[in-house]
């Protein structure tokens, strides 16, 4: 699937071993910082509030994890989809795609 996004890091130096990690502290409103040259809001902070559609990168740099919001158009579940390795995971239930 392809999706246009953000690219952000973890802000104030943090980093994360698992995508889990990452998914908890976004949710949770840490902020983060946009990392994209081409983004007009480069260096700037962001959060969950923020409402975008991102790719955060965690593990020095290394590994991403995608964060969109989703359309409520049609769907039971959060407003919110993460996905990591194309596979699509509601942040409430759980439930997979």
């Amino acid at each position: 699937m392809d999706v246009q996004s953000t690219i952000v890091i973890p802000a104030y130096g943090r980093d994360y071993a698992t995508a889990a990690e990452v998914l908890k502290d976004w949710n949770d409103g840490k902020d983060f910082i946009i990392s994209d040259m081409s983004n007009q809001w480069n260096g700037k902070y962001c959060s969950i509030r923020d409402g975008l559609d991102v790719k955060i990168r965690y593990r020095k740099l290394q590994d991403f994890l995608f964060v969109r919001v989703k359309s409520t158009a049609g769907c039971d579940h959060d407003y919110q989809d993460a996905y990591d390795n194309r596979v699509f995971q509601c942040t409430f239930c759980g439930e997979l795609e």
